[in-house]
């Protein structure tokens, strides 16, 4: 026969299994952000993520679809981020981002930026963090890694908040990487390139450009 002590023991590990199955199909029926909106504020201030919550209630107010630039994202969302621009050996000027830190959640809404152009950066923010580099699918921009309205699935966002020094990257002739050093956008020989070009020289140039800055 069992002691006590086993049937008590075996009573926790049949709660316990219990619990982590109910938890298992609440998180199948229901999505992440959900449920952490539904959480009441001092659950989230004790798991030291209040920033999920007031973020989730500004997207609530204001439709991302009417943002129109990547800066307007950041000011939105309160990140602190570097412009860069990276110059290819083809001529083509790529616009570079850089979220330097956490979410900056300031009284006065105002959030810390920098235009950095093919120089090194004066930000100290991000010295020694471990590097993350998102590149875009075709016809797309840095924007569609940002342009979520819950904060919990913009996965840059998420890792800046880890402590990641995250770099988001554009390729040649989208909105932010329309410039070369001898061509306008006019002029045909601007666009005589292919998804070689983007693959062979963009993210390498890019790669080479972050290497030099961490």
């Amino acid at each position: 026969r069992l002691s006590l002590t086993e049937y008590q023991g075996m009573l926790i590990a049949a709660l316990f299994f219990i619990v982590e199955k109910f938890l298992r199909v609440v998180l199948v029926l229901f999505p992440v952000g959900y449920v952490i909106d539904a959480m009441p504020e001092w659950v989230l201030s004790r798991l030291k993520l209040p920033q999920i919550s007031i973020a989730k209630k500004e997207a609530e107010r204001e439709f991302l679809d009417d943002f129109g630039s990547f800066a307007e994202i950041m000011s939105f969302w309160r990140y602190p981020f570097e412009d860069h621009l990276v110059e290819t050996r083809d001529g083509f000027i790529l616009g570079t981002h850089r979220i330097t830190g956490p979410r900056q959640l300031s009284t006065n809404g105002t959030h810390p930026n920098q235009n950095v152009e093919n120089g090194s950066s004066t930000s100290t923010s991000s010295l020694n963090k471990p590097v993350v580099l998102f590149w875009h699918g075709f016809m797309l921009s840095s924007e569609c890694f940002v342009c979520h309205p819950d904060w919990v699935n913009i996965l840059p966002f998420r890792l800046a908040e880890a402590g990641y020094d995250v770099w988001l990257g554009n390729s040649r002739g989208n909105k932010y990487s329309y410039k070369h050093i001898k061509y306008a956008p006019d002029d045909r020989r601007f666009w005589n390139f292919s998804i070689d070009e983007i693959a062979n020289i963009d993210v390498p140039t890019t790669i080479d450009y972050i290497l030099k800055e961490t």
